[in-house]
């Protein structure tokens, strides 16, 4: 009886070794595999059920030099209970159409998931994918690109990374348990994280932002133009970057072009030696946060040394419980007298008090923020809204005067069109000193829309159409089109102004024989030549595509250079007037 029970344990043993043990080891000879090369080589474990659905039983690492090639005809991998995939070589994702879909099978909700792991010296290309119900996509100290996939439903970090400066990019992460995109503390990492989408993350409700990095490696941390939205956690951040183990090597951190609203806080970098631009972000309504003294700021710098360092411009901070917090010992550079802050800070508050700006208790470094906005065009009030040594002698001083005053003025219109090489802006009024804005557009094509219409108004002013009206036009003879749009323009301390706009759509249709060359386009080489054909006198304009004219100049040459070395690179638009007749020709700057 004894004897058969320790067989029946010795029994149970080996099958969980050869259990644990089961796992595909690819040869390492340099072989490029797809899922039907797998199928094919290990048909136990990799099996194809549908045309493009392929099912994973096994661990499969993929061995140095060899390649795993996720191709277009691929649709949909199953990864049962708690398989890890190891890669050590190459992986590559095709281009698609749509998504590659990842997910999980598992024998019970509470079993763990399937984990990613892209070793030291890999590398990889994961693009269109949705990956569903992981437990993480680990990176290490290798070359990824992460782009235009989505991650949902992770148990852990959605992606991790370690050691690593991946690209992250045109991705959708949602309703994660952790956070979005994590790196540890004690290793070294600077992502480029851009033009992601973070929503509804952290689920589980523990103190994680959405973005949590660590320290950042020689390169600079890029994070740019995402958007990070909370929705159900209360505990969750924005985003965090924090150096606390002391790492010598400077964290550089761009974070620019962003939006994070409705989180816990927005922004906060802590630690020592870390240097970051805060530039043009849209950090508002962070206040999810129930205790004012446990979070809640827009941006928050808490430093444990001066080597704690942020510059921070053209940045909306609002509707959060703090604007800007400055905790312990920093550099805050908000803005000097020849470089002004320009940042508009309004309707940051809790306990029925604004605080635009707010020292802790223990904060007695002084902070330049000269040339921003504070909520108001009053420098008393911009003095009521800043916590500093005025209120408290123990704190630092912030040195805010003078302010940057705004007011319901438009500087300019701009406008989204595509209707081909026959069309084109023209006239913008940049030197508005009335509520009446003109602009002139032209196009053989009496009732083509403008695609969209932008005033150009200062940052934290709004604008809203109240009022339009189109003028109808009979398409059988050339005559404008007016289109006459009323707008209401609001500051954020509520001054108000009315203001006008006519837009006048010309038809101009006629055939002209003469020819207009544009070369070389795309131009690439600094100089742009117009080749005039008849050598008739013309009047030449160029527009950049916000409606900025940034040439004009005349001739009756058959030929004409023009200088564009110092252009910014993009789309222009050429406008040339020969006597009555005028013509419109796209160029490209590279």
């Amino acid at each position: 009886m004894i004897m058969k029970n320790r067989f029946i344990f010795l029994s149970f043993i080996v099958l969980l070794i050869t259990h644990i043990q089961a796992q595909i080891v690819t040869d390492g000879n340099g072989t490029k595999y797809t899922l039907q090369d797998l199928a094919t080589t290990y048909p136990e474990a990799v099996t194809c059920t549908d045309p493009g659905e392929y099912h994973l039983h096994e661990n499969l690492t993929l061995s140095a030099n060899d390649t795993l090639l996720l191709d277009e005809a691929l649709q949909q991998l199953v990864l049962h209970n708690e398989l890890t995939i190891n890669i050590q070589g190459v992986l590559i994702s095709a281009e698609r159409t749509g998504l590659l879909t990842v997910t999980s099978e598992r024998e019970n909700a509470e079993s763990a998931s399937y984990e990613w792991r892209l070793e030291e010296g890999a590398i990889g290309l994961l693009q269109h994918i949705l990956f569903e119900d992981g437990k993480d996509i680990f990176l290490t100290d290798g070359e990824f690109t992460l782009r235009y996939c989505e991650f949902t439903g992770f148990s852990e970090s959605a992606v991790r990374m370690m050691n690593c400066n991946p690209v992250i990019t045109g991705c959708h992460f949602h309703d994660n348990h952790s956070a979005a995109i994590q790196s540890p503390a004690n290793a070294s990492s600077s992502p480029v994280i851009t033009n992601n989408i973070l929503y509804n993350n952290v689920l589980d409700n523990t103190n994680n932002p959405q973005i949590n990095l660590g320290t950042g490696g020689t390169d600079t941390i890029v994070i740019t133009d995402n958007r990070i939205e909370g929705v159900a956690s209360t505990m969750s951040g924005g985003i965090a970057i924090s150096n606390l183990v002391g790492a010598e090597q400077v964290t550089q951190v761009l974070l620019s072009g962003n939006t994070i609203t409705h989180n816990r806080y927005g922004y906060t970098q802590t630690g020592t030696n870390i240097s970051a631009e805060i530039l043009d972000n849209i950090i508002t309504n962070n206040n999810l946060e129930t205790d004012p003294m446990n979070g809640g700021s827009g941006i928050s710098i808490y430093g444990y040394d001066t080597t704690c360092y942020a510059k921070i411009r053209r940045n909306i901070i609002a509707g959060n419980l703090w604007g800007v917090t400055a905790v312990y010992r920093y550099q805050i550079d908000m803005g000097t007298a020849n470089d002004w802050g320009r940042n508009v800070l309004y309707d940051n508050a809790n306990n029925n008090e604004l605080y635009a700006f707010a020292m802790s208790q223990y904060s007695t470094l002084d902070v330049t923020a000269i040339g921003n906005y504070w909520g108001n065009n009053d420098t008393a009030f911009a003095e009521s809204v800043i916590l500093h040594q005025h209120d408290q002698s123990n704190l630092g001083r912030v040195e805010f005067d003078p302010i940057l005053p705004l007011y319901p003025t438009v500087e300019g219109v701009s406008s989204y069109f595509d209707w081909g090489p026959n069309s084109g802006i023209y006239d913008w009024r940049s030197d508005i000193d009335s509520p009446y804005i003109y602009a002139e557009y032209y196009d053989c094509e009496p009732f083509a829309p403008l695609d969209e219409i932008y005033l150009q108004v200062p940052l934290g002013v709004i604008y809203t159409p109240i009022y339009e009206d189109i003028n109808p036009v009979d398409s059988t003879i050339e005559e404008p089109v007016l289109r006459k749009i009323t707008y209401c323009v609001t500051t954020p301390h509520h001054d108000t102004a009315i203001w006008f706009l006519d837009i006048y759509t010309i038809v101009s249709c006629k055939e002209n024989p003469n020819t207009f060359t544009l070369y070389p386009n795309p131009v690439s080489s600094g100089q742009l030549n117009l080749q005039n054909d008849a050598a008739s006198p013309i009047d030449i304009e160029v527009y950049d595509m916000s409606g900025k004219r940034v040439y004009r100049g005349h001739s009756q040459d058959q030929y004409t250079s023009i200088n564009v070395s110092n252009w910014k690179r993009g789309v222009y638009m050429v406008r040339i007037k020969e006597g009555q007749n005028i013509h419109t020709r796209k160029v490209v700057v590279q």
